[in-house]
């Protein structure tokens, strides 16, 4: 995604996760899926700032990968910045 054509209202900084746990009262494993956004308005970025918070992102994204599947088996991580929807 090119961020010449759009402005940081555009966009969020989302944080994704996903990973299997040992639930007390289940022999199963119980998914987890958590999701955090940020609106980037307020931040007011041009697009060389965009684009070095994109790779910040992607850099926080490895390290979070990396620390959580050494806790658990089964572990996703997403951060990015993304398009903002609709009526948000």
């Amino acid at each position: 995604m090119y961020f010449s054509e759009h402005n940081s209202e555009e966009f969020t900084l989302v944080e994704e996760f996903f990973f299997l746990v040992d639930a007390p009262e289940s022999s199963e494993l119980q998914p987890i899926h958590l999701i955090a956004q940020i609106d980037l308005t307020e931040f007011r970025f041009t697009e060389s700032e965009l684009q070095k918070l994109r790779r910040l992102a992607r850099k926080l994204e490895f390290a979070l990968s990396d620390e959580f599947s050494r806790q658990w088996a089964a572990a996703s991580v997403v951060v990015e910045v993304r398009a903002r929807q609709s009526g948000r």
